[in-house]
């Protein structure tokens, strides 16, 4: 998830498109305004440059086909979502779960969970979304009074996310009639 950053202009406002390289052809999103971006061959990662504490961090993860939400494998994520706070956390705990926060086709879940560390409350989120063949986590830290908004800003972008494939991604058999129609310009949305 190596990114490219190129700026634009539109009604006289700056802004920045990321473009992560794919081995179909390319995603492209808008990332907040002011966050700095990163990222490696399969974890790209975003920082707000206003509020310390805080990061954003998008992983791929490859599949041997769709992976159902359902309600066991949702409770396994909660698990796995609770598990993953930082060593010595105390007081961590599920503050909401939302099922398909993300726009576009494919199943997706949001857990939100709280926990004190190095004496601040912390909120996490994790969205895990399944497509035909990655699950793709995006799971965004602050401090809980900067929690808010920073999640606002993180959901935008995730719901900017276009792929543009130049060739064509092998389907898994049954999986076809999931995939959203092409746009004219040849971008689907969040697949």
């Amino acid at each position: 998830m190596t990114p490219s950053v190129e700026e634009y202009t539109s009604e006289g406002l700056l802004y920045r498109r990321v473009t992560l390289k794919t081995d179909t052809g390319n995603i492209s999103f808008v990332p907040p305004r002011t966050w700095n971006v990163r990222g490696a061959k399969d974890r790209l990662q975003m920082e707000p440059s206003d509020k310390p504490f805080s990061e954003a961090t998008v992983v791929a993860t490859p599949t041997a086909g769709p992976v159902p939400l359902d309600e066991p494998t949702v409770q396994a994520l909660e698990q796995q979502v609770l598990s993953g706070a930082p060593p010595a956390s105390q007081s961590v705990q599920i503050v909401s779960r939302e099922e398909n926060p993300v726009l576009g086709q494919n199943p997706s879940v949001q857990i939100t969970i709280s926990y004190e560390a190095l004496g601040h409350t912390f909120q996490r989120s994790v969205i895990f979304l399944n497509t035909r063949d990655t699950q793709l986590v995006f799971r965004l830290t602050a401090p809980k009074p900067d929690f808010g908004p920073l999640d606002q800003a993180f959901r935008r972008s995730i719901n900017s996310w276009q792929w543009n494939e130049t060739k064509p991604a092998p389907a898994a058999p049954g999986v076809a009639s999931t995939m959203p129609a092409r746009t004219q310009n040849g971008t689907t949305a969040v697949q």
